[in-house]
């Protein structure tokens, strides 16, 4: 009787993690298919990476000083600076990585617009320079749009599941939201799924999930 209550516990203490970690697959799964029923990638509800980098940068008086030409994010999707090409103004340099929350940045119709004239940009210029590294996405907690499209993505346990194609940003262009794969994986090479954003973790030139999410998303690929 001893014996057999000893090996119930060791069966369970073994049990329990995998049965912990398949109902975590589950609930990946169910996000997944939540949130690709209704092609986000095509959705109006998100807009795709060339569309953001394309954006014009406007002045507090709305007139345009510049291009975007890259967007630095947080770990979970939101805007920390702006790399902007300030092609329409005569500053010491053109592209600059201006702070999103110090410069009063939103987002707009036509564009991303500052809470500053382009003359109290130029003054403040010495100071953006300043801060540059950290405005720059070279901060271990902010990472480079164009950086982040094409990379590869893994599970936790090194299995190659495929590239980032795009980045889907809500309809303003205020976060971004969710990553668009390409699977590369075995039997579901080539098909495609967003995921969210916040699930990956970005560590150096790795993009990475963990591995029940990797297991959902292969699931999903499967369908």
């Amino acid at each position: 009787m001893r014996l057999l209550f000893i090996l119930s516990i060791m069966l369970f203490s073994f049990s329990a993690p995998v049965m912990a970690e398949n109902a975590r697959m589950t609930k990946a799964l169910q996000r997944l298919e939540e949130i690709n029923s209704y092609r986000p990638e095509q959705s109006s509800k998100h807009e795709r990476s060339k569309d953001v980098l394309d954006n014009r940068v406007l002045d507090k008086t709305n007139r345009v000083v510049g291009e975007v030409n890259d967007v630095i994010l947080t770990r979970n999707g939101s805007i920390s600076s702006l790399n902007v090409n300030f092609n329409r103004m005569k500053l010491r340099t053109s592209s600059l990585y201006i702070n999103y929350s110090d410069l009063g940045v939103r987002p707009v119709s036509n564009g991303y617009k500052m809470s500053y004239t382009d003359d109290q940009v130029a003054a403040i210029v010495p100071d953006i320079l300043a801060n540059i590294e950290t405005a720059s996405g070279k901060n271990a907690d902010t990472y480079s749009t164009r950086k982040i499209i094409g990379r590869n993505i893994y599970s936790k346990n090194g299995r190659k599941l495929g590239k980032v194609k795009d980045i889907l940003f809500d309809a303003k262009g205020h976060r971004a939201e969710m990553l668009y794969i390409v699977m590369g994986y075995k039997s579901v090479r080539g098909e495609k799924m967003a995921i969210p954003f916040s699930q990956a973790s970005y560590e150096g030139s790795k993009i990475n999930v963990k591995d029940s999410f990797a297991d959902a998303m292969i699931a999903y690929a499967k369908q």
